[in-house]
Order: structure tokens, then C-alpha cells, then sequence
């Protein structure tokens, strides 16, 4: 985005200047005051270079961490090479580490937990959304259960999903993926002026700029979040397992609990309501 911020002004420059030469060439004078220098010589224009340059070094770091690179050697843990270094949550630093996707649906249940070996949210969108998906459609074909699936409105997920790719592959749902801050999907406050909006992205801010996708969006923090805590709280945020398979059995067994215990949470306030 930088760069075609600067590839726009390097172009506006080249066309001013052009505007004057052609004027100073028939003899005519300059209307609008002073003259334009080359973008070679333009202030504006050096400052929009650096900060393209400083945009490409931060893009750059970003790839590193997300490939699990830290100082250009790749970190890896023999008891579980699955795992990759992936920035702490509390304190800061590094850990080596699974990215843990959840899908929530009403009061914190779990839909899917899964695991993604990326710093990244990205790439785990549409794999965790699938898994959700696969967890409906078997719980559908209890005996004497409803079809799960057509109950659901939409699927929500913050800015760190966002991408043309992610947009395009899940085209068939009601998919709501946050393009800007949280507070400004969820209607609390004004968007502002910000960076323009990537190729790709368009329709989904469209699709979260009317009311109803607000409103909708604006369920999403209270669906999910609280899962996250209560999971940590409860049991922590280290495995006692190593490996892909074993990780994952161990995170969806504690997704299990977290499943019951909200079960008895939601048993125990249908006993205390007034009849």
C-alpha cells in the first residue's frame, strides 16, 4: 500500500512537471505559483520513498516471524518439531508453540478447536470453519436432531482472518471478517482515515458497513473471547503432550470439558429462572 501511495505521487509529480514544461516551452507562464521541481527533487515525494522503505522492512520482519525465523535461523524443538516460535501473549518474548483456533457458537460452546503452526491467523480461517462445519453436520445425523447447519447466521472472525483469498474460498457463507479495528466493525466509533482497503477486501467492507452487518459483527467478541479465557483459566496454557495428533486430542478433550461445563452452567440457571 505504501508503495502504490508512492507510485501515485511519483506519477501526479511526473505529470505536473510535464504540465509545466509543455507551458515554458510555448512561452507561457507558470498559473499556479510556484514551479515544480522532478520527483527526484520533491520533499513530499522523498518522505512517501521512506516510508515505503520502512514499509517493506516492517513487511519483511512480519514474513520472518510468521515463518517461525528469529535473526535468519529457523527455531526448532526437537521434543516436538511440529511446533514453531510464536510471540508470547503475556510479557512478551517468544514461545515454541501451537496457535490454538476456536470456533464458538451462543454461551461460549466450542464448535471446533484446532491447531494452526503459524503466529499468523490467516491461514487458519478456513480449516478451523471447515472443521465447524464437518462438527454440525455429524451432530446433525443424531437421532431426532435438527440440521445444525441452517442455523447458523453467520460466521465472525476478527481482522487477523482478513484476506482476498480467505474472502473468495468461503464466497458460499455469511462470512463477516473485521477489515479495519474491532470498535469500528462493531459500530462504537467511526472508521477515520486509515489505510485504503486491499484488492480483494471491498465487499466485505461493504457487506460490514450496513446495519445488520453491525449488528451481527458485534456479537463476535462475546461469542468467542470468553471461551479463550475460561479455557486458560481452567487448564492453563501449556500442553502435557508433544505432537501434532497427541496436542490436538489433548486440546479437543479440554474443548470437551469446556463443552460440559457449560452445559451444567446453562442446566443450573434453567433450574434457578421463575416459572
Amino acid at each position: 500500500q505504501a508503495q502504490a501511495a508512492l507510485d501515485a505521487a511519483e506519477a501526479a509529480q511526473d505529470e505536473l512537471t510535464a504540465r509545466y514544461q509543455a507551458l515554458a516551452a510555448a512561452g507561457k507562464p507558470w498559473p499556479r505559483g510556484k514551479i515544480p521541481a522532478g520527483k527526484d527533487a520533491n520533499v513530499r515525494i522523498a518522505r512517501q520513498r521512506e516510508r515505503a522503505r520502512k514499509a517493506r522492512e516492517r513487511a519483511a520482519c512480519a514474513e520472518a516471524r510468521a515463518a517461525g525465523l528469529l535473526a535468519g535461523t529457523l527455531r526448532v524443538n526437537p521434543a516436538d518439531p511440529g511446533t514453531l516460535l510464536l510471540p508470547a501473549k503475556n510479557g512478551g518474548g517468544w514461545i515454541q508453540g501451537w496457535n490454538l483456533e476456536l470456533a464458538a457458537a451462543r454461551r461460549q460452546v466450542l464448535l471446533a478447536v484446532e491447531l494452526h503452526d503459524n503466529p499468523a491467523d490467516t491461514g487458519a480461517l478456513v480449516p478451523v470453519i471447515r472443521a465447524a462445519m464437518a462438527a454440525l453436520a455429524r451432530a446433525s445425523r443424531a437421532p431426532g436432531a435438527a440440521s445444525l447447519r441452517e442455523q447458523v447466521r453467520g460466521w465472525l472472525a476478527d481482522s487477523g482472518y482478513a484476506s482476498a483469498a480467505n474472502f473468495a474460498e468461503l464466497e458460499d457463507l455469511l462470512l463477516l471478517v473485521a477489515v479495519t479495528s474491532e470498535a469500528a466493525q462493531a459500530g462504537r466509533r467511526s472508521r477515520g482515515p486509515g489505510r485504503a482497503t486491499p484488492a480483494g477486501w471491498k465487499k466485505m467492507e461493504a457487506r460490514l458497513a450496513t446495519p445488520a452487518g453491525q449488528a451481527l459483527y458485534r456479537r463476535r467478541a462475546a461469542l468467542v473471547e470468553p471461551a479463550f479465557a475460561q479455557l486458560f483459566a481452567r487448564f492453563g496454557r501449556y500442553f502435557s503432550y508433544r505432537g501434532r495428533d497427541a496436542v490436538h486430542a489433548e486440546a479437543t478433550l479440554l474443548g470437551t470439558v469446556h463443552n460440559i461445563a457449560r452445559l451444567f452452567a446453562h442446566r443450573d440457571r434453567t433450574a434457578r429462572a421463575p416459572t
